[in-house]
């Protein structure tokens, strides 16, 4: 009977282990997805198609760079092409207005649903990337005023 409650115990204790090790993970994973289709779902659609024209995202050179690139995507938008031959009209992606760990999981996730890349990214990273573009956007612009 003690055997029997033993290898009870070993599997009830694996168990839990393995739950818990996959939930810390989960809630990440799931929030990248709730971010997605909050805010880039309705214009990239749920596979990156989202139609014709810049809101296909899929083949993009931006999944085979580093997550870097798509982190500053996210971060600080992108300007788009003239819509379909009307001139003057441009389509671009604002900026996504989530936190530094919402970024990371949806970075995390476009990652890997549409580049079909597997990418560890942090929140740590996106600090990172904002703290390095503002920079060079800082500096861009003290050239731009000093060559005046």
């Amino acid at each position: 009977m003690k055997w029997n409650t033993a290898l009870f115990l070993i599997l009830v204790t694996t168990t839990v282990v393995l739950a818990t090790r996959d939930g810390v993970r989960e809630p990440r994973a799931e929030r990248g997805r709730e971010v997605y289709d909050q805010y880039c779902l309705r214009c990239h659609g749920y596979d990156g198609s989202g139609g014709k024209g810049p809101y296909d995202i899929r083949g993009r050179e931006v999944w085979k760079k580093s997550p870097r690139e798509l982190i500053r995507v996210l971060a600080f938008g992108a300007s788009g092409r003239t819509v379909y031959g009307e001139p003057g009209v441009r389509l671009g992606m604002p900026p996504a207005p989530y936190s530094n760990e919402d970024l990371a999981a949806v970075a995390m996730y476009a990652m890997q649903h549409i580049g079909g890349r597997t990418v560890k990214i942090s929140a740590k990273d996106v600090a990172l990337v904002k703290s390095d573009q503002r920079k060079t956007l800082k500096d861009d612009t003290a050239r731009g005023s000093t060559a005046r």
